[in-house]
């Protein structure tokens, strides 16, 4: 399967079958939390109005404003430590006994990876503290890329003005042409029509070679500005409609997590996740379906740890990349995701709805290529979705 593997079938075929899991599901989900969700009726395409507010609330009826939604991550925190003894130099040393307690070298990459997953064990304060500090480095890796991405941005940018002097002078010469219409036409009264079309013709002719070889330019450079453009989306690595990563950065950052797997001989883990069949369409409108994916993201982006990739994969599906997280470490990081998720509801023209999706996950097998893990992944994902109980599967 190749990496641009079509998942309509799994948008599309959404059987009813229900199938006996040891998984949570999601009314476990529904008895554990202190206030169930009201039942809701998901076909309300035609009753929606768009002009109301939408907003996002938590099942204790406080209403959370989404774009500031920081909802904090319970993670089991080995490092019990008071704010007051939590400093970074005591904090640094952890990172490196952890490191060391895993058996692997000391490398930049690992330290920073380390440094970021105990990082969201810390108290908020110590957390904020660091996250300043990190704010002022300049990693040389993002100045790469941001250079790059200018570069081609400027050469753009430069096309564009080429097109643009064309156009102008492409404008002026229009003009002229109406210029000379109004003098031609004032002239048909002072010379006898003949020697006024042939003069007309002449200036036409004139007027057409100019135009033919602008418009020639103008085609190569609207091709050139083309390809300038799509230079620049492929250096991107951000999804402008979900604001996380993209499909691209996805594959790349798996493919070398699974190289990386391979020298270090540390363990990762890959999830895919689509919202609830009734959550998208033809069950609801595609405006509403698209707020409610976005909300889902967000949730998402705020579940996971700063050394995850949370990224839209595409067909309405989102992946997420587990960095150093074996098939139990990531399954408890998906349960946390399950749990922020639950105790979110959107509330759109008046009616609560409950944000609800299924999970696959694997673990990436070193020495499979990417597209046989992510087929093991999508396998998962479609036995979750059809089952009636499951919110996620495991395949190991």
């Amino acid at each position: 399967m190749g990496e641009d593997f079509d998942l309509d079938e799994l948008l599309s075929s959404h059987s009813t079958r229900i199938i006996e899991t040891k998984n949570k599901s999601i009314s476990d989900y529904d008895n554990s939390s202190k206030k169930s969700n009201p039942k809701f009726d998901y076909n309300i395409a035609d009753e929606l109005k768009f002009d109301e507010n939408i907003s996002l609330e938590d099942n204790n009826e406080e209403i959370i404003n989404f774009d500031k939604l920081d909802k904090e991550i319970d993670f089991n925190n080995e490092f019990n430590s008071n704010e007051n003894e939590s400093t970074v130099e005591k904090f640094s040393r952890l990172v490196l006994t952890e490191i060391e307690s895993r058996n692997l070298p000391s490398t930049p990459e690992n330290y920073k990876l380390y440094f970021l997953e105990l990082l969201e064990k810390e108290p908020e304060s110590f957390q904020r503290k660091v996250k300043e500090m990190l704010k002022r480095e300049s990693p040389q890796q993002e100045l790469a890329r941001s250079r790059n991405i200018e570069d081609s941005l400027q050469q753009s940018l430069k096309v564009s003005e080429q097109i643009l002097s064309i156009t102008a002078k492409v404008y002026n010469n229009v003009s002229i042409m109406k210029n000379i219409a109004t003098k031609r036409n004032d002239e048909v009264n002072n010379k006898n029509v003949r020697d006024m079309v042939q003069l007309l013709k002449f200036d036409l002719e004139k007027l057409n070679d100019v135009l033919s070889k602008q418009n020639d330019s103008l085609k190569g450079l609207y091709s050139r500005a083309v390809e300038s453009v799509n230079v620049v989306y492929n250096k991107t690595i951000f999804d402008r409609e979900f604001n996380i990563y993209n499909r691209k950065f996805f594959i790349d950052s798996a493919n070398n997590e699974l190289e990386k797997m391979s020298f270090f001989q540390h363990q990762s883990s890959v999830a895919l996740i689509i919202p609830h069949r009734k959550l998208t369409s033809p069950n609801l409108t595609q405006k509403l379906a698209l707020i409610i994916a976005k909300a889902i993201a967000k949730v998402m982006n705020d579940s996971f740890g700063n050394s995850d990739i949370v990224a839209y994969y595409g067909n309405n599906i989102f992946a997420i990349l587990l960095p150093h997280s074996n098939l139990h470490t990531g399954v408890k990081k998906i349960e946390k995701f399950i749990e922020n998720l639950k105790s979110k509801s959107m509330i759109i023209a008046g009616k609560e709805i409950e944000l609800i999706v299924k999970i696959g996950i694997t673990e990436l097998q070193i020495g499979r290529k990417l597209n046989f893990n992510l087929s093991r992944t999508l396998d998962a994902l479609k036995i979750a979705n059809r089952s009636q109980t499951k919110i996620y599967e495991v395949i190991t």
